[in-house]
């Protein structure tokens, strides 16, 4: 369980913080269009991976 808590605090955690402060900072400096482009392109290669 240790092990389990400590991969999600400093691994994963980060990761999904800095995915949001980029995807907020093109929403914010460009538009939401470059975001939601930005997302459907992750989402598209993480499928096709699987």
């Amino acid at each position: 369980m240790h092990s389990l808590i400590s991969y999600s605090l400093y691994s994963i955690l980060p990761t999904l913080i800095e995915v949001t402060m980029v995807l907020t900072v093109l929403a914010v400096k460009f538009d939401a269009w470059f975001a939601g482009i930005t997302v459907i392109a992750w989402w598209s290669i993480s499928a096709t991976r699987w």
